[in-house]
């Protein structure tokens, strides 16, 4: 804007847009004045309200209604506000007349994603990425909807390309290393975070990617001390005062855990974490009625959770109250039916409502999730037992055994399943061992 007339124009639309006027000042708009409306139009888009964007490009375009740019402005502006069948409609005007313009493809993209269409999301940016395979921009978005589908795999690609056109890009870094920590990739995850610390030594979350990480590792001192650091930075983050408070029962410090867990949710009721998190240690300190109300605050702020109607169902199926118990456990496999833990729970439902069959189905979807479940496979082998196809049980038994040889509630199962063989001595002698763990585990 170095010519003062245009200078002086900006200078009056601004004042008007300021006043409240923008209405008559855009009245007053020529043809002519266009280049210097698309300037502050610009201008309020990206640092000022989205209204004000709007109502300049739609002048724009009541001047010059082909005028591409102004087009794609108006577009940015409905995205910013949120009007996502406005902003995906002027983006495809846009497309229409210029389709290898990357930067629209990858706003389009942008849109797709905020209305949950992954797959025209992931066409989009790759559109953009075939346009402008240089800008590392496109494949980290993919990367994130990737993620957002759980693909890691996928996601870790992508993420990898956005790395190497922009190593040093804070955002970038910080999305590899959510993408390792969900791989369980964690000594790569600690490489990143380490840049992503070298950059910015203040940067909250990271801090707490590395708690995270720690835990994962079993290494409860030095989560500690990283989230302590967090909280240094940011004291009044409940997140960061939930995490602290898992840190310290792994410590068995369950009192100061507790107590954690109350200032997070006295700092923030809203955070579902925190009431989840009071629930497990209730149950752990087997107060059952307890649990179950903290299980259903999380619940009321998250009900989508599948851990919190899991823990629910667990808790009902306890009490023997089988509907209740039903609905919250067949509700986790449907929120999330890739965790093995959540079809163990709804096979147990089904066995204590004599339903051998489904149990069986629920055992062996289980599996497909987590091939190395004691669990899973001692449940198979119940419902086998219970179907009198005792040898399939046995052979399931001794597989749940394999894994985890100290669990004397396999023995027994184990004992009972040779005793309806007809094995006595066999059984007897598993019976024995059953008993021999339980006093190890006492003592």
């Amino acid at each position: 804007m170095e010519n003062p007339e245009e200078i002086n124009k900006a200078k009056e639309i601004l004042k008007a847009i300021k006043e409240g006027k923008i209405e008559e000042i855009l009245s007053t708009i020529t043809y002519g004045d266009i280049p210097i409306l698309e300037k502050v139009g610009v201008l309020m888009n990206i640092y000022s309200d989205p209204n004000y964007a709007k109502k300049i490009f739609e002048k724009i375009l009541s001047l010059d209604p082909d005028n591409l740019s102004a087009k794609y402005s108006l577009g940015f502006a409905y995205f910013r506000l949120e009007d996502w069948p406005k902003a995906l409609l002027y983006f495809q005007e846009v497309l229409e007349k210029d389709p290898t313009n990357s930067a629209c493809w990858q706003e389009l993209g942008i849109v797709y994603l905020k209305m949950k269409d992954y797959e025209k999301a992931i066409d989009a940016f790759q559109k953009a990425i075939s346009f402008s395979p240089f800008d590392a921009l496109p494949y980290f978005q993919l990367a994130e909807v990737y993620s957002s589908l759980g693909e890691y795999e996928k996601a870790l690609t992508y993420i990898n390309k956005a790395s190497e056109l922009q190593p040093k890009d804070i955002k970038i870094l910080k999305s590899k290393a959510n993408i390792l920590i969900a791989l369980q990739k964690y000594e790569e995850a600690l490489a990143v975070l380490e840049e992503v610390v070298e950059e910015n030594p203040n940067d909250f979350e990271t801090f707490l990617n590395l708690s995270f990480i720690f835990c994962q590792l079993k290494k409860y001192d030095l989560a500690l001390k990283l989230v302590n650091q967090a909280i240094k930075i940011a004291p009044n983050d409940s997140k960061a005062l939930v995490t602290k408070g898992y840190i310290l029962g792994k410590l068995g410090r369950q009192k100061d855990e507790m107590k954690y867990y109350e200032r997070a949710v006295t700092l923030n009721p809203n955070d579902w974490q925190a009431y989840f998190n009071q629930g497990v240690l209730y149950y752990e300190m087997n107060k059952k009625e307890e649990a179950k109300e903290a299980f259903e605050k999380a619940l009321k702020l998250n009900p989508d959770a599948g851990d919190i109607h899991h823990n629910l169902g667990v808790l009902y199926l306890e009490k023997k109250e089988g509907e209740k118990a039903y609905y919250h456990l067949l509700k986790a496999v449907q929120l999330n039916p890739k965790i093995g833990n959540y079809w163990y729970s709804l096979g147990l439902f089904y066995l204590e409502t004599n339903n051998p069959e489904m149990a069986l189905e629920c055992f062996n979807e289980g599996l497909k999730y987590d091939i190395n479940s004691y669990l899973l496979y001692s449940g198979k082998a119940l419902a086998l037992k219970e179907l009198n196809r005792l040898a399939e049980a046995q052979r399931f038994i001794n597989e749940a055994i394999n894994i985890n040889p100290t669990d004397p509630r396999l023995w027994y199962d184990k004992g009972e399943i040779l005793e309806k063989l007809g094995n006595k001595e066999e059984a007897q002698e598993c019976f024995k061992k059953a008993s021999e763990l339980e006093r190890n585990q006492i003592s």
